[in-house]
């Protein structure tokens, strides 16, 4: 075999690939959206699209398939957890956001222990989501205040979105604190209690 047909074959192996893997992906994804209830999910569009708007919600979120819960009225459950990833946060490792359908009254609320959360937009956000501060920069704030350094959940506050750090031991109640951090240069921009840490889904 001389050169040119070796390559033309490495080629052709590399496109064959790549049509498999977009076939899997494509049934994969189908597949979880038949297993979905379709009301519930336009249910729960229309419930985000309320907080942040129509044009926010078809560029930076995404409804979960894989995470949310695909239990249905006939399955005796009282409602489905329901999530949705904002999609700007993945460069600091995703955010998530869980909502609550209820069956009886196809009403949507956010599940985030009645604590009041603002959803993050970037057409709000004063920066317009021009993030500045690398995720190692915000690892390293984490660990020098003793935070959980493994997840962080963007969030609206005071008109900019800011990464909130947290921790929360439901053991021994100890050090149930967050800030929020900006994400122009790490400033933390306010810190105290974890209100939130009553149990987590």
């Amino acid at each position: 075999m001389n050169q040119n047909s070796f390559i033309k074959f490495i080629l052709i192996g590399i496109v064959v690939i790549l049509i498999v893997i977009g076939v899997y992906f494509v049934t994969t994804q189908t597949r979880d959206s038949e297993q979905f209830d379709p009301t519930i999910k336009a249910a729960a569009d229309s419930y985000v699209i309320s907080l942040v708007g129509n044009s926010e919600f078809q560029k930076n979120y995404e409804f979960d398939y894989e995470k949310s819960e695909k239990f249905r009225d006939t399955d005796q459950a009282g409602g489905s957890y329901l999530r949705y990833k904002f999609l700007p946060a993945e460069k600091y490792g995703g955010s998530e956001f869980l909502f609550f359908y209820t069956f009886t009254n196809n009403q949507v609320e956010i599940a985030n222990n009645d604590v009041p959360l603002t959803l993050p937009s970037c057409e709000k956000d004063k920066n317009q989501c021009d993030f500045k501060l690398s995720p190692e920069e915000l690892k390293e704030i984490a660990r020098r205040e003793n935070l959980n350094d493994q997840y962080f959940e963007l969030v609206m506050y005071n008109d900019e979105i800011v990464a909130e750090i947290s921790y929360c031991n439901l053991e021994t109640g100890a050090n149930r604190r967050k800030i929020y951090v900006d994400l122009q240069d790490g400033t933390i921009l306010w810190d105290g209690p974890n209100s939130e840490c009553q149990g987590i889904i």
